[in-house]
């Protein structure tokens, strides 16, 4: 599927490698500016520089999901960078280890709660809260945390409709 996002602003979490990074580079291909967030900064800068590479223009910001002051910061560098948000695609997630439910370690539970859940909310609430004035914004959550929470008064879309 070939989707023209020229013009337009893509904010992708835990690009910093794996679906995260190839879903950056597509976006750029179709001509969005890209805002790279990863933890990694290693991996998030190479992300960020591969699009440099093919002619794109992309921002890294060092973050993490589960720290609701580091998801502002990169909502705000967004912002600050290139004026807007179009595209959200709310993407940092952990698997964690594997065990059986009776001798899964609690904090590792709670880690992976914490950045497949609260990190996908924050995101999308911080995103919406920042980008509402506009008439939409367009975000995607992988079904992760299977479900997707929003402030009244701001529409979130799936980027298909962005046709």
């Amino acid at each position: 599927m070939d989707l023209d996002f020229t013009g337009k602003v893509a904010l992708i979490t835990g690009a910093g490698n794996g679906i995260g990074r190839a879903t950056t580079l597509a976006f750029a291909r179709s001509g969005a500016k890209v805002v790279v967030v990863d933890r990694d900064t290693a991996g998030g800068e190479a992300t960020a520089g591969i699009v440099r590479q093919q002619g794109g223009q992309a921002h890294f910001v060092a973050a993490d999901v589960t720290k609701s002051a580091e998801v502002r910061a990169y909502v705000k560098a967004a912002l600050d960078t290139y004026g807007a948000i179009d595209c959200f695609f709310n993407n940092a997630g952990i698997e964690g280890k594997w065990a059986h439910t009776a001798e899964h370690d609690e904090d590792a539970f709670d880690q992976v709660i914490a950045v497949n859940v609260k990190g996908s909310f924050s995101g999308c609430a911080t995103c919406c809260r920042s980008c509402c004035s506009r008439s939409e914004v367009r975000s995607s959550t992988l079904p992760r945390s299977q479900g997707l929470l929003r402030p009244q008064g701001c529409r979130l879309t799936s980027p298909r409709s962005m046709r």
